[in-house]
């Protein structure tokens, strides 16, 4: 709002209060709206249920969460992802520009894109046959190679062989060869479910 002093042709100021352009907001902090909006998020609602729920705008429940002090928002999330880094070596991420946030406030850090939905050019086999289903695209913030190398073979052998408990030797090793197209090595020669009947 504009508030200012008008010199009239006396020689007495006189305060003008200037009125505000545009209509009044639907929506204000005083109103039925902001409690249903603090039980909605606190019952873990997330922030697009409640925008459906409130009709309001995802910017505005947002603007409001952080007005009210319940939603810290990307600082928290990358605090929390910080503590990943260092119990883990490397944080799976949902987004790659998150990544790139991250290795521009710490050194040592690389941004993983991982399609298991492809490996080698030309193999036999395709990924639905070594893990059921096309796995999505992961993203990952990677501090400690090793680790994130030793993790994710893991990962990649656990869907294997919950699809394929008892492989053909053919299959795992055309999964070998997926698996080291990566850069990763096999940890488990054998299927842990090859003996349970």
């Amino acid at each position: 709002m504009f508030y200012g002093y008008h010199k009239l042709n006396t020689n007495v100021a006189v305060e003008i209060k200037a009125k505000k352009a545009g209509r009044k907001p639907y929506y204000t902090k005083d109103n039925e709206y902001i409690s249903r909006l603090i039980s909605l998020y606190n019952s873990g609602a997330s922030v697009y249920q409640i925008s459906e729920q409130l009709n309001i705008s995802v910017p505005t429940v947002y603007r409001w969460l952080k007005g009210i002090g319940l939603f810290k928002g990307r600082e928290r999330d990358l605090e929390q992802l910080k503590l990943e880094l260092e119990l883990n070596g490397f944080a799976k991420i949902g987004k790659f520009i998150i990544g790139k946030r991250l290795e521009k406030t710490e050194s040592g850090l690389r941004t993983v894109r991982i399609n298991f939905g492809v490996g080698m050019e030309g193999r036999k086999f395709s990924s639905t046959a070594f893990f059921g289903s096309r796995p999505p695209v992961m993203f990952f913030i990677v501090k400690d190679e090793n680790q994130f190398k030793f993790h994710i073979s893991k990962l990649m052998e656990g869907l294997f062989y919950e699809h394929n408990p008892k492989p053909e030797q053919n299959l795992k090793k055309a999964f070998t060869h997926f698996v080291h197209s990566f850069g990763f090595e096999r940890t488990l020669n054998d299927s842990p479910f090859e003996n349970i009947s």
